[in-house]
């Protein structure tokens, strides 16, 4: 159903799912940001602008031809910062359960980080 979007992997519909968990986690890590830094903040727009980057670069990098072995280190760090100033954002605030909220995203969004790991070896190194 899915060979279209990733071709050559055994199971693309996995893969959509792992895609969509990665973009699902960054945006209510960009949701959470807008809320405790204000919507038109600069910490704002760098969180949303690195999810919007990084879904397209996951995308592109488990397609066949698309971006290359040195870019997966580009959208790892990218992944990287994007947590890491979600989690800035929300530290600065006094609400405990939006705190909560934010620890429990970032700890889904760095497991999925983790498993990008050997996706992306298998993408770049295996074949």
């Amino acid at each position: 159903m899915f060979e279209w979007l990733f071709p050559g992997w055994s199971n693309p519909f996995a893969m959509v799912v792992f895609v969509s968990l990665r973009i699902l986690l960054n945006a209510a890590l960009t949701g959470l940001t807008a809320r405790s830094a204000g919507r038109r903040s600069p910490l704002t727009l760098l969180v949303g602008a690195g999810t919007l980057v990084s879904a397209v670069m996951v995308v592109l990098l488990l397609r066949p031809g698309g971006l290359g072995y040195t870019a997966s280190f580009v959208e790892f760090a990218l992944q990287l910062v994007i947590v890491a100033l979600a989690g800035y954002a929300v530290l600065s605030t006094d609400s405990k359960r939006r705190r909560v909220t934010t620890a429990t995203t970032i700890v889904g969004a760095l497991a999925l980080l983790l498993f990008s790991v050997p996706i992306y070896g298998e993408a770049f190194v295996a074949p």
